[in-house]
């Protein structure tokens, strides 16, 4: 006969309890209290083999008290009872040792002794050591997919048709859309899985690292009904339970295909879990990749005030474009590192220092296992950080908006007359106003601007040393191989020829 002590603030459900015992002759009550501190009072004189506890409870909480029988070397198994809006409290009591739950709305004799008795007691009802979160291991291999896998253990017991379903829980993010380290605790949701299934009778759950949880169910038409109210009732707890998405996701003709090429194919859908943002049951796409006709908008607009509705309705544009097409995640990432750049290096060139500063961008985006939060994040982040530049004043807000009209319009006639009138400034004031700001003469500038663009275009294309001559602003192809060797220190065919495409692009490790 194994002892119990249940300690239960609520009088009724206490009640309920002990009724529960009174027709089982294999265990026995030994102790009821309504408050913990009481119980830990009691504990070692009483002995149990088996402690069960409420979590929420005046003075000394359920956490508080599990803590305390751990530290005095209490080896009673400990079972939680919990409510429904207890995950995160339950996870807590897990890691604290506790070795089971129990949720009251599901408490009855059946549910009460079917927990009760899966719990392995030794001879007098203790074990050697304390039940801490390392004594679930043995429970979690009996329930690692992998291994009965390899070793052709039967996964889908009385089914002939068995369908595997992934369960991923994607991240947590913070309010302004950062990704955060704490993550769900996958032995919490495999208990709770593996309860739920069991009730509806419709196959069995294991796990697998960080491809989280792993569903083998009955494909059978005739389990068609219970395989539905067994899905409406585990995305409905779940959306309860975690604040964070969890996709479950099958094969297309699943029950043509075995187990292991139905994992298979599960094992490469992070472009599908991508663009997936809410808890629902999924069939994976294998759909081709499409284009994406959209195009970033220019990153000069985001740096002029009038033009920054239309960058960000260009940039909208262009995600949703991308939502579409579902592109891969990490060309995605690459793809929004070269524009960040390029925002940079027009910066740069702008104030003479780079002024968008952030954490190493490759190792910051991958980090993203959501295409909502990333777009969120990333739309939000570069106007936050190039805001300064639309708070300048007086005579730097002029030049600012003097060297934002060259980036756009480098390629015309641009006259140092030509912009005095435009800003209203004598053009003496100018000229002498601009180097001050910048560091360098007014011709100077414009001819950075011209040769940086042709240095692109005569990586990028087959033209013609005329032909980029003129698109950059040139008048004549031999004033303008004077200028480029004179600033780039080559010849334009010697740096045709040692040159890549983006080479001057630096991407962080």
């Amino acid at each position: 006969m194994k002892s119990i002590v249940i300690v239960e603030d609520e009088k009724l459900v206490l009640l309920g309890i002990e009724s529960l015992f009174e027709q089982n002759s294999r265990y026995k009550i030994v102790g009821s209290f309504s408050r913990a501190d009481q119980a830990l009072r009691s504990i070692d004189h009483l002995n149990p083999d088996i402690i069960l506890t409420d979590i929420k409870m005046p003075g000394m909480d359920g956490l508080e008290f599990i803590k305390r029988l751990q530290e005095g070397g209490n080896r009673a198994k400990i079972v939680v009872l919990s409510c429904l809006e207890d995950f995160s409290i339950v996870s807590a009591a897990f890691k604290l040792g506790a070795v089971d739950y129990i949720l009251k709305h599901e408490l009855d004799a059946i549910e009460l002794f079917k927990t009760l008795d899966g719990l392995s007691l030794e001879e007098g009802g203790v074990e050697e050591k304390p039940h801490t979160v390392s004594s679930r291991p043995d429970w979690a291999e009996l329930h690692r997919f992998s291994n009965r896998l390899k070793n052709d253990a039967r996964l889908a017991l009385h089914s002939t048709n068995p369908i595997v379903y992934r369960m991923i829980f994607k991240k947590k993010y913070s309010e302004d859309h950062v990704p955060l380290k704490s993550g769900v605790d996958i032995f919490w949701c495999l208990r709770f899985v593996h309860r739920l299934l069991d009730n509806f009778e419709v196959g069995q759950v294991y796990h697998e690292e960080s491809e989280g949880l792993v569903l083998v169910l009955d494909g059978s038409n005739e389990n068609q009904e219970q395989r539905k109210q067994f899905f409406s009732h585990l995305t409905r707890e779940l959306k309860q339970y975690i604040n964070s998405p969890v996709i479950i996701l099958r094969c297309p003709e699943a029950t043509s295909l075995t187990i292991e090429a139905q994992w298979n194919q599960l094992l490469n859908v992070e472009r599908h879990l991508f663009y997936v943002d809410s808890t629902r049951v999924e069939t994976i796409n294998n759909h081709l990749q499409q284009s994406v006709e959209a195009q970033l908008p220019p990153p000069i607009w985001l740096l002029q005030p009038e033009q920054l509705p239309l960058w960000h309705s260009g940039l909208k544009a262009y995600f949703e474009a991308v939502r579409v097409a579902q592109i891969d995640p990490s060309n995605l990432c690459m793809t929004l590192i070269v524009y960040w750049h390029q925002i940079e290096q027009l910066l740069h060139s702008l104030f003479s220092s780079a002024t968008v500063t952030h954490p190493p961008l490759f190792n910051y985006l991958k980090d993203f296992d959501d295409f909502n939060q990333l777009v969120a994040w990333y739309t939000a982040e570069l106007p936050r950080r190039t805001a300064h530049i639309h708070d300048l004043q007086g005579h730097s807000r002029k030049i600012m908006q003097m060297k934002l009209y060259l980036h756009e319009h480098y390629a015309g006639h641009i006259s140092l007359q030509f912009m005095a009138e435009l800003l209203n400034l004598n053009s003496n004031y100018l000229c002498e106003l601009f180097k001050k700001e910048s560091g360098v003469g007014y011709v100077e500038y414009l001819n950075t601007i011209r040769i940086n663009k042709a240095k692109s275009l005569l990586l990028e294309s087959d033209a013609t040393v005329e032909a980029i001559s003129s698109q950059v602003g040139f008048t004549s192809a031999s004033h303008f191989s004077r200028i480029f060797k004179k600033m780039v220190g080559q010849t334009i065919s010697d740096f045709r020829a040692t040159s890549t495409p983006n080479q001057n692009i630096e991407y962080e490790n």
